[in-house]
């Protein structure tokens, strides 16, 4: 959503304060075109972006219209899409230079953002459950 971001920026600086609903659609717009174009353009870029929204819905309820739940199945969908994530993050992070800036913080971010739910949850875990992210892939 950052592209978005700068893009409605953008257009209150040229236009001013418009219309709040204008902007919104416009925003949409524009990141559905993006977001399509990535598609046929940059399939890992687009899937990394698909990852990320399955996860943040299925475990976070990011994106869940008010009123409505989570189902069993958005919850499967989140767990394999975090595995995809971290899988992603260990081959950027290997080799950050064949990446793109934000691919590289974005892989950042999401390795210490797990290292830290690793730590909070090294009490509760068994000594037999599987990591999500393998040892040293946040190095």
């Amino acid at each position: 959503m950052l592209f978005t971001d700068d893009v409605e920026r953008l257009l209150r600086d040229l236009y001013g304060d418009v219309e709040g609903d204008a902007v919104e659609t416009l925003r949409r717009a524009v990141f559905y075109i993006v977001h399509e174009v990535l598609y046929h353009v940059r399939k890992d870029i687009w899937q990394e972006h698909d990852d990320a929204a399955a996860y943040d819905y299925g475990m976070y309820g990011i994106g869940v219209p008010e009123g409505h739940g989570i189902h069993t199945s958005q919850i499967a969908d989140a767990l394999g899409a975090q595995q995809d994530l971290a899988d992603r993050v260990t081959k950027v992070l290997k080799d950050p230079s064949a990446f793109s800036e934000y691919t590289v913080e974005f892989a950042k971010y999401f390795a210490a953002s797990f290292e830290k739910v690793d730590e909070a949850d090294d009490d509760t875990k068994s000594t037999d459950t599987p990591a999500v992210m393998t040892e040293g892939a946040a190095n």
